[in-house]
């Protein structure tokens, strides 16, 4: 029910209970405008409002949201949109840390967030548990605190000898904290340390064999039992509790970068890298390299022990099915936002949600996404463009078209028919006759320069939501006169 004022209110008929759509200021998913003319669910199901003056507005449900920053004291997102570390403590409660507006506290249950002001202004570079009532806080470039979780008070962490203090607290590097069982810290610096909490005592952790020094940050995978995997930019480690030693267990090949690590529920370590996705299996010693044509390089990834590994490239979103071996790609029709995904600020919630930070904001993915329609979409030809001029209109009935323009730029379009017709799939087109050669593109047209004389069928097909591919459509027969031949075939 759409109203002059008052939003969109949605009456359950079971339940007899009335919700209300309405807009926030400053919250991307609300409602763009509150006054409603009329509301329209067309044949594919999609639901449309009409405004009164923000023009038309889709409507739709979606098991992803991008928190941003909003202003401060509101509850509703974020004092800073770049996350720096994520951490959730026994009571389920999430604590943010940020890049220059201090703590946030995220409340799953409500969705609410609280803005800790006495925090203002620190970059909170990593976090973790410590006790029922204290977190273990290193903040950029000034040391370690202990912060109390009532009081939301810092007070330094007491390190005795100097020279432990000097390389976790004075040489302006960032200390990774993490808290691998409930009686010890792994401190992960260039020397990394254990601290016993109970006794408040630090224990170096030695280099084991074939480790000679850290390459770049050393980064927490995963605990289990005893043992705790680590990663830098290009080794896995293992670490025993017991004997205090940083096992060497992988080293990556050539030029390759491990940017992001996770470890599945079967205890597979996956692998982004500058090289795209691929897999280490601590058990058998296997390395193995996942194929595919939509990801180059990998800055964060998290496995949601669901057979789903989610990945974050530099602006797109995508979930690897483990188990089909496909790839989907996520965008703003599913609520996501662009975003420069980090490698640390990750985490796997204990509900079964997955929380993923970066440069523009907290990504919230809903362990139950809704369901989506599974109509593939179709293509066919748009328009086409011979040095700028649009020549449409000399395309045969059988999607024939001739040109002598050879030394101009060909541009050729195409349309697809989508029940999400907001969805930015990725476009595959293959040129028979130019070696038969597959082309990838984000962008549903194709540039085609400098063709040789001759005759070309071009077909497209468009990535569906499943990580598959549609059939390939016939876009068009292009062909390519020699010099001096004219359209009616003279010379």
């Amino acid at each position: 029910m759409g109203t002059d004022g008052g939003g969109i209110h949605i009456l359950n008929p079971q339940t007899g209970k009335i919700s209300t759509l309405r807009y926030i200021p400053g919250d991307r998913y609300s409602l763009p405008a509150n006054s409603i003319l009329c509301l329209y669910n067309d044949k594919s199901n999609n639901m449309w409002a009409g405004s009164v003056r923000n023009g038309l507005i889709n409507i739709k449900e979606v098991g992803m949201k991008t928190y941003q920053d909003v202003l401060p004291g509101q509850n509703y997102g974020l004092s800073e949109k770049t996350i720096l570390s994520i951490y959730q403590d026994n009571d389920n409660q999430i604590w943010i840390g940020t890049d220059g507006g201090g703590i946030n506290l995220f409340d799953p249950a409500t969705g609410k967030f609280h803005h800790i002001l006495s925090t203002w202004e620190e970059k909170v570079a990593s976090i973790t548990g410590m006790d029922k009532n204290h977190l273990l806080v290193s903040l950029f470039s000034q040391g370690l605190f202990v912060f109390h979780k009532e009081t939301h008070r810092y007070q330094p962490l007491v390190i005795i000898n100097d020279s432990i203090n000097d390389i976790l607290c004075h040489r302006g590097k960032t200390v990774n904290v993490y808290q691998n069982t409930p009686e010890t810290i792994l401190m992960l610096s260039e020397i990394p340390y254990k601290y016993h909490i109970g006794k408040k005592q630090f224990i170096p952790i030695t280099k084991g064999k074939g480790i000679t020094d850290i390459v770049g940050t050393l980064l927490p995978i995963n605990s289990t039992g005893e043992d705790c995997y680590l990663h830098d930019l290009e080794h896995i480690y293992k670490i025993n509790s017991s004997l205090n030693e940083l096992e060497l267990i992988f080293t990556c090949q050539t030029d390759t970068v491990f940017n992001s690590v996770s470890q599945d529920e079967n205890g597979l370590l996956w692998i982004g890298s500058n090289y795209g996705l691929s897999y280490y299996n601590p058990v058998t010693k296997q390395y193995t390299l996942v194929p595919n044509t939509l990801i180059n390089e990998i800055s964060s990834l998290i496995c949601d022990r669901q057979g789903r590994v989610w990945i974050g490239t530099e602006e797109k979103l995508f979930a690897y099915l483990i188990k089909e071996k496909k790839f989907i790609l996520f965008g703003e029709p599913d609520g996501v936002v662009q975003n420069e995904y980090l490698e640390k600020p990750r985490l796997l919630s204990s509900s079964g949600d997955i929380y993923m930070g970066g440069v523009n904001g907290l990504l919230h993915i809903n362990r139950h996404l809704p369901d989506e329609p599974a109509l593939l979409p179709t293509l066919q030809l748009a328009d086409i463009l011979v040095g700028g001029e649009r020549v449409y209109d000399r395309i045969s009935n059988d999607h024939q078209l001739s040109v002598n323009e050879k030394s101009k730029p060909i541009i050729i379009k195409i349309i697809t028919r989508d029940k999400d017709i907001f969805r930015k799939p990725m476009y595959r087109y293959t040129i028979t006759g130019l070696n038969g050669q597959n082309i990838y593109s984000y962008l549903p047209e194709i540039n085609l320069s400098s063709l040789p004389t001759g005759s070309y069928h071009i077909k497209a097909a468009c990535s569906t939501r499943n990580g598959d591919w549609t059939a390939d459509y016939d876009i068009l027969t292009l062909t390519v006169l020699p010099p001096g031949i004219n359209l009616a075939g003279s010379s």
